[in-house]
């Protein structure tokens, strides 16, 4: 790996892009202050905020020399992430998304992962907030493995996934870490493509990164017309897989049917449009509906849900539905035995 570190610089610079998060921006900033490790230096990309984010970001600098505010106007997530990796000074790089946190032993373990075995690229694992409750942290197993390995691990979000957050990056590896402006999904549009241009990739099963789903996050709005460029996305990521990795095709598969359901169908129930919107992604699901019952990724209650899907969308639909109700009223009831 060749280095351009320099006397005085950093080991590790970690990037947080920062947009309209004032309610969870100190907690963010103060899960890295925490750190165990203390060779870094934060950028604080503020794209354009409206909120008070600006101001916790200046206070947070002003406090702490570390710390470099970046105030540029909104361009959304992709060029705030670039915006910063042109502004690194540390030899190891990672992302921080302004609305989660991290473990304060998150800087070490990638770091250390990415020495022991002279890797490019570290991963651990991630938790959602309501997972933590005595789960987050503890030591899991380390390992390295090819990039085949690691991309299909990714795919089938074995220990890590594929967003940019949640690993660490060498430098040697920034001049293809470049996120696409304007884009939606930017992580799916970049990461995949990075592990062939690492010969191996580091592991622990930590899981060090707290992920916040909150309400107006991109997972969590109303779909538009963005959200339906990503079958396209995920269509070209198995293409790409197909002819880099052929051997891990049912790994890709599985990442194209749950990233639909997930990010796109689940979320199209609650639309107007589900007649008109479904048809399409059916016929997208069709062409795996067979493959999709002999696919070792794919639980059993996703291959029926898959299948259900395209056999009948109105069942689907009435169905999911009711199951969401129940699912509520049962955490209601689970809350209300609580106190």
């Amino acid at each position: 790996m060749d280095s351009r570190h320099g006397i005085g610089d950093p080991l590790v610079t970690v990037i947080v892009p920062v947009y309209n998060v004032a309610p969870y921006l100190e907690e963010c900033i103060g899960s890295i202050l925490r750190q165990t490790f203390r060779d870094y230096e934060l950028l604080l990309i503020d794209d354009g905020s409206t909120d008070q984010s600006g101001l916790i970001c200046r206070r947070a600098a002003e406090s702490d020399r570390r710390i470099r505010y970046y105030y540029k106007e909104n361009g959304g997530l992709s060029r705030a992430r670039n915006y910063g990796l042109d502004r690194t000074r540390g030899e190891y790089i990672t992302f921080i998304d302004s609305d989660d946190y991290v473990m304060e032993t998150y800087l070490q373990t990638l770091l250390d992962l990415c020495l022991t075995w002279s890797a490019p690229l570290s991963c651990v694992d991630f938790l959602m907030p309501r997972q933590i409750k005595g789960k987050g942290g503890r030591p899991g197993k380390r390992d390295c493995m090819t990039p085949v390995e690691a991309l299909r691990r990714c795919l089938v979000r074995d220990g890590f996934g594929l967003s940019a957050c949640g690993k660490m990056y060498h430098r040697s590896l920034t001049r293809f870490l470049h996120f696409p402006p304007g884009r939606r999904y930017e992580d799916l549009l970049t990461i995949p493509w990075l592990f062939e241009k690492c010969d191996r990739v580091a592991s622990a099963r930590d899981r060090l990164y707290y992920y916040r789903r909150r309400q107006g996050s991109i997972t969590c709005r109303k779909l538009d017309q963005e959200d339906f460029c990503q079958p396209g996305i995920l269509l070209d990521l198995l293409a790409y897989v197909d002819e880099y990795a052929p051997e891990i095709h049912d790994a890709a598969v599985c990442r194209l049917l749950v990233e639909l359901f997930h990010n796109i169908i689940y979320r199209l129930v609650f639309d107007k449009r589900y007649p008109l919107l479904a048809g399409q992604l059916i016929q997208i699901c069709r062409c795996f509906l067979k493959a999709s019952w002999t696919n070792p990724y794919l639980t059993r209650g996703k291959k029926l849900q898959i299948k259900l899907f395209c056999r009948n969308p109105a069942l689907y639909k009435r169905l999911y539905s009711d199951y969401l109700k129940y699912k509520k009223m049962s955490n209601f009831t689970h809350r209300q035995l609580e106190k």
